[in-house]
Protein backbone atom coordinates (compact mmCIF):
# COMPACT_ATOMS: atom_id res chain seq x y z
CA UNK A 1 0.00 0.00 0.00
CA UNK A 2 1.14 3.55 -0.67
CA UNK A 3 2.48 5.70 2.14
CA UNK A 4 1.41 9.35 2.11
CA UNK A 5 3.24 12.21 3.81
CA UNK A 6 1.15 15.36 3.74
CA UNK A 7 2.10 18.76 5.15
CA UNK A 8 -0.82 20.97 6.10
CA UNK A 9 -1.26 24.23 8.00
CA UNK A 10 -3.56 24.70 11.00
CA UNK A 11 -6.48 25.88 8.89
CA UNK A 12 -6.46 22.62 6.97
CA UNK A 13 -6.71 20.32 9.97
CA UNK A 14 -10.45 19.74 9.58
CA UNK A 15 -10.26 18.53 5.98
CA UNK A 16 -11.51 15.02 5.28
CA UNK A 17 -8.85 12.43 4.58
CA UNK A 18 -9.68 8.94 3.38
CA UNK A 19 -6.66 7.04 4.57
CA UNK A 20 -4.57 4.42 2.78
CA UNK A 21 -1.97 2.34 4.58
CA UNK A 22 -0.27 5.04 6.61
CA UNK A 23 -0.94 8.74 6.96
CA UNK A 24 1.59 10.99 8.66
CA UNK A 25 0.65 14.63 8.99
CA UNK A 26 2.98 17.29 10.34
CA UNK A 27 1.53 20.64 11.39
CA UNK A 28 4.31 23.19 11.99
CA UNK A 29 3.17 26.00 14.27
CA UNK A 30 5.15 29.26 14.48
CA UNK A 31 7.86 27.71 12.30
CA UNK A 32 9.31 25.81 15.24
CA UNK A 33 12.16 23.51 14.33
CA UNK A 34 11.52 19.81 14.60
CA UNK A 35 14.27 17.23 14.65
CA UNK A 36 13.39 13.61 13.95
CA UNK A 37 16.26 11.32 14.85
CA UNK A 38 14.40 8.23 13.65
CA UNK A 39 11.09 7.77 11.89
CA UNK A 40 9.66 4.35 11.19
CA UNK A 41 6.81 4.23 8.66
CA UNK A 42 5.35 0.76 9.27
CA UNK A 43 2.71 -1.03 7.25
CA UNK A 44 0.28 -0.61 10.07
CA UNK A 45 -2.99 1.22 10.16
CA UNK A 46 -2.16 4.88 10.21
CA UNK A 47 -0.65 7.61 12.33
CA UNK A 48 -1.75 11.22 12.67
CA UNK A 49 1.07 13.38 14.01
CA UNK A 50 0.59 17.11 14.72
CA UNK A 51 2.65 19.79 16.42
CA UNK A 52 0.99 22.07 18.97
CA UNK A 53 2.04 24.18 21.92
CA UNK A 54 1.40 24.62 25.64
CA UNK A 55 1.85 21.09 26.99
CA UNK A 56 4.02 19.17 29.46
CA UNK A 57 7.49 17.83 28.63
CA UNK A 58 8.22 14.20 29.53
CA UNK A 59 9.62 10.91 28.21
CA UNK A 60 6.93 8.93 26.42
CA UNK A 61 6.48 5.33 25.32
CA UNK A 62 3.90 2.58 24.95
CA UNK A 63 0.23 3.40 24.38
CA UNK A 64 -0.38 7.15 24.71
CA UNK A 65 -4.03 7.37 23.62
CA UNK A 66 -7.40 6.50 25.19
CA UNK A 67 -10.18 5.15 22.97
CA UNK A 68 -13.95 4.82 23.16
CA UNK A 69 -16.70 4.00 20.68
CA UNK A 70 -19.14 6.75 19.69
CA UNK A 71 -22.70 5.45 19.75
CA UNK A 72 -24.67 8.55 18.73
CA UNK A 73 -23.99 12.17 17.77
CA UNK A 74 -26.48 14.98 18.33
CA UNK A 75 -25.06 18.40 17.52
CA UNK A 76 -21.97 18.83 19.71
CA UNK A 77 -22.86 15.94 22.03
CA UNK A 78 -21.25 12.55 21.48
CA UNK A 79 -22.67 9.63 23.44
CA UNK A 80 -19.85 7.16 23.96
CA UNK A 81 -19.53 3.65 25.33
CA UNK A 82 -17.39 4.88 28.23
CA UNK A 83 -16.04 8.31 29.14
CA UNK A 84 -13.48 6.84 31.53
CA UNK A 85 -10.09 8.53 31.12
CA UNK A 86 -11.51 11.57 29.31
CA UNK A 87 -11.76 15.03 30.92
CA UNK A 88 -12.97 18.51 30.07
CA UNK A 89 -10.22 20.35 28.18
CA UNK A 90 -8.86 17.22 26.49
CA UNK A 91 -8.00 17.39 22.82
CA UNK A 92 -9.70 14.56 20.92
CA UNK A 93 -9.84 12.97 17.49
CA UNK A 94 -13.20 11.89 16.07
CA UNK A 95 -12.83 9.33 13.28
CA UNK A 96 -15.09 6.97 11.33
CA UNK A 97 -13.39 3.68 10.58
CA UNK A 98 -15.82 1.94 8.23
CA UNK A 99 -19.02 2.44 6.23
CA UNK A 100 -17.96 2.12 2.58
CA UNK A 101 -20.07 0.08 0.17
CA UNK A 102 -18.55 -2.11 -2.54
CA UNK A 103 -19.34 -3.76 -5.85
CA UNK A 104 -20.57 -7.32 -5.19
CA UNK A 105 -20.66 -8.70 -8.72
CA UNK A 106 -18.95 -12.00 -9.46
CA UNK A 107 -16.20 -10.32 -11.45
CA UNK A 108 -12.83 -8.65 -11.06
CA UNK A 109 -14.77 -5.55 -9.98
CA UNK A 110 -15.85 -7.25 -6.77
CA UNK A 111 -14.72 -5.13 -3.84
CA UNK A 112 -14.40 -1.87 -5.76
CA UNK A 113 -15.63 0.95 -3.54
CA UNK A 114 -18.87 2.42 -4.87
CA UNK A 115 -19.42 4.95 -2.06
CA UNK A 116 -17.38 5.94 1.01
CA UNK A 117 -20.42 6.92 3.12
CA UNK A 118 -18.27 9.02 5.48
CA UNK A 119 -15.65 6.29 5.95
CA UNK A 120 -12.39 7.99 6.89
CA UNK A 121 -13.98 11.27 8.00
CA UNK A 122 -12.06 12.70 10.92
CA UNK A 123 -11.37 15.92 12.78
CA UNK A 124 -9.86 17.36 15.93
CA UNK A 125 -11.93 18.94 18.68
CA UNK A 126 -11.81 19.70 22.40
CA UNK A 127 -14.00 18.43 25.21
CA UNK A 128 -16.09 21.17 26.82
CA UNK A 129 -17.85 18.99 29.40
CA UNK A 130 -18.77 15.41 30.29
CA UNK A 131 -22.01 14.17 31.86
CA UNK A 132 -22.09 10.42 32.30
CA UNK A 133 -21.22 9.04 28.87
CA UNK A 134 -22.31 12.21 27.06
CA UNK A 135 -19.28 14.13 25.83
CA UNK A 136 -19.89 17.72 24.68
CA UNK A 137 -17.21 19.12 22.38
CA UNK A 138 -16.38 22.80 22.06
CA UNK A 139 -16.63 23.26 18.30
CA UNK A 140 -19.37 22.33 15.86
CA UNK A 141 -18.44 19.24 13.88
CA UNK A 142 -17.12 19.94 10.40
CA UNK A 143 -17.78 16.47 8.95
CA UNK A 144 -20.72 14.08 8.86
CA UNK A 145 -20.45 10.72 10.64
CA UNK A 146 -22.40 7.47 10.46
CA UNK A 147 -22.21 6.13 14.00
CA UNK A 148 -23.31 2.63 12.95
CA UNK A 149 -20.11 2.46 10.88
CA UNK A 150 -17.58 2.35 13.72
CA UNK A 151 -16.88 5.89 14.89
CA UNK A 152 -14.41 6.27 17.73
CA UNK A 153 -13.25 9.10 19.99
CA UNK A 154 -9.52 9.18 20.73
CA UNK A 155 -7.91 11.27 23.48
CA UNK A 156 -4.85 13.15 22.20
CA UNK A 157 -1.95 13.70 24.61
CA UNK A 158 0.01 16.98 24.36
CA UNK A 159 3.73 17.39 24.96
CA UNK A 160 6.57 19.91 24.79
CA UNK A 161 9.99 18.64 23.69
CA UNK A 162 9.12 14.99 24.31
CA UNK A 163 11.63 12.16 24.06
CA UNK A 164 10.30 8.85 22.77
CA UNK A 165 12.18 6.44 25.05
CA UNK A 166 10.36 3.26 24.03
CA UNK A 167 8.24 2.32 21.06
CA UNK A 168 4.93 4.14 20.88
CA UNK A 169 2.14 1.84 19.76
CA UNK A 170 -1.61 1.35 20.06
CA UNK A 171 -4.14 -1.38 20.85
CA UNK A 172 -4.89 -3.66 17.92
CA UNK A 173 -8.11 -2.68 16.10
CA UNK A 174 -10.78 -4.92 17.66
CA UNK A 175 -13.65 -4.05 15.35
CA UNK A 176 -14.75 -1.11 17.52
CA UNK A 177 -11.72 0.85 18.74
CA UNK A 178 -7.94 0.95 18.44
CA UNK A 179 -5.60 0.91 15.48
CA UNK A 180 -4.83 4.65 15.70
CA UNK A 181 -1.88 6.60 17.10
CA UNK A 182 -2.26 10.37 17.46
CA UNK A 183 -0.38 12.91 19.55
CA UNK A 184 0.46 16.61 19.60
CA UNK A 185 3.80 18.16 20.49
CA UNK A 186 5.73 21.39 20.09
CA UNK A 187 9.43 22.08 20.13
CA UNK A 188 11.73 19.15 19.43
CA UNK A 189 10.60 15.54 19.24
CA UNK A 190 13.56 13.29 20.03
CA UNK A 191 12.93 9.81 18.71
CA UNK A 192 15.15 7.37 20.58
CA UNK A 193 12.59 4.71 19.70
CA UNK A 194 9.96 4.23 17.02
CA UNK A 195 6.28 4.90 16.39
CA UNK A 196 4.96 1.48 15.42
CA UNK A 197 1.46 0.66 14.16
CA UNK A 198 2.42 -2.57 12.39
CA UNK A 199 -0.41 -5.18 12.52
CA UNK A 200 -2.55 -2.83 14.63
CA UNK A 201 -5.02 -2.00 11.87
CA UNK A 202 -7.65 -3.87 9.89
CA UNK A 203 -7.29 -7.56 10.52
CA UNK A 204 -6.02 -10.33 8.31
CA UNK A 205 -7.94 -13.62 8.47
CA UNK A 206 -7.18 -17.31 8.99
CA UNK A 207 -6.52 -19.85 6.27
CA UNK A 208 -9.22 -22.32 5.30
CA UNK A 209 -8.65 -26.09 5.21
CA UNK A 210 -10.95 -27.72 2.66
CA UNK A 211 -11.12 -29.96 -0.36
CA UNK A 212 -10.04 -29.16 -3.88
CA UNK A 213 -12.64 -28.64 -6.57
CA UNK A 214 -13.02 -27.79 -10.22
CA UNK A 215 -14.52 -24.60 -11.59
CA UNK A 216 -14.04 -22.71 -8.33
CA UNK A 217 -12.90 -19.44 -9.83
CA UNK A 218 -15.57 -17.16 -8.38
CA UNK A 219 -14.66 -13.84 -6.81
CA UNK A 220 -16.73 -14.57 -3.71
CA UNK A 221 -17.86 -17.58 -1.71
CA UNK A 222 -19.43 -18.22 1.65
CA UNK A 223 -16.41 -18.58 3.89
CA UNK A 224 -18.35 -20.98 6.12
CA UNK A 225 -18.28 -23.59 3.34
CA UNK A 226 -14.50 -23.22 2.98
CA UNK A 227 -14.81 -22.92 -0.78
CA UNK A 228 -12.82 -19.73 -0.42
CA UNK A 229 -10.78 -18.43 2.51
CA UNK A 230 -12.04 -15.28 4.20
CA UNK A 231 -11.24 -11.90 2.72
CA UNK A 232 -9.13 -9.48 4.73
CA UNK A 233 -10.86 -6.70 6.66
CA UNK A 234 -11.26 -3.26 5.10
CA UNK A 235 -13.35 -0.08 5.24
CA UNK A 236 -16.42 -2.01 3.97
CA UNK A 237 -18.23 -4.54 6.12
CA UNK A 238 -18.46 -8.15 4.90
CA UNK A 239 -21.39 -9.09 2.69
CA UNK A 240 -23.37 -12.12 3.89
CA UNK A 241 -22.34 -15.30 2.02
CA UNK A 242 -19.73 -13.31 0.06
CA UNK A 243 -16.99 -13.02 2.68
CA UNK A 244 -14.66 -15.62 1.13
CA UNK A 245 -12.85 -16.00 -2.15
CA UNK A 246 -10.34 -14.11 -4.21
CA UNK A 247 -12.20 -10.82 -4.71
CA UNK A 248 -10.85 -7.94 -2.65
CA UNK A 249 -12.79 -6.47 0.29
CA UNK A 250 -12.41 -2.75 -0.54
CA UNK A 251 -8.87 -2.16 0.78
CA UNK A 252 -8.75 -5.62 2.37
CA UNK A 253 -7.08 -8.43 0.44
CA UNK A 254 -9.05 -11.24 -1.18
CA UNK A 255 -8.89 -14.75 0.23
CA UNK A 256 -7.61 -17.70 -1.75
CA UNK A 257 -9.94 -20.05 -3.62
CA UNK A 258 -9.92 -23.79 -2.73
CA UNK A 259 -8.39 -25.90 -1.62
CA UNK A 260 -6.49 -25.34 1.62
CA UNK A 261 -6.47 -21.66 0.74
CA UNK A 262 -4.78 -18.80 2.50
CA UNK A 263 -6.92 -15.91 3.74
CA UNK A 264 -6.65 -12.25 2.79
CA UNK A 265 -4.52 -9.69 4.54
CA UNK A 266 -6.22 -6.82 6.34
CA UNK A 267 -6.28 -3.36 4.82
CA UNK A 268 -3.13 -1.25 5.26
CA UNK A 269 -0.64 -4.05 5.64
CA UNK A 270 -2.18 -6.69 7.91
CA UNK A 271 -1.02 -10.25 7.28
CA UNK A 272 -3.40 -13.11 6.55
Amino acid sequence: METQIIIKNQAAINRNWIFSSLLVIFNMLQHKAMRLTKLLLPLGFFILFFLQKNAVAQPISGTVNIYTAVNTIAGNVLTVSSAAGFSAGDRVLIIQMKGATINNSNSSSFGNITAYNNAGNNEFNEIASISGNNVTVTNALVNAYTTTAKVQLVRIPQYTNPTITGNITCPVWNGTTGGVIVLEACGTITMDADIVATTCGFRGQNFCVGGFGCNTSNYYYNNATCQGAKKGEGVAEYITNQDGGRGKQANGGGGGNPGNSGAGGGGNGGAG
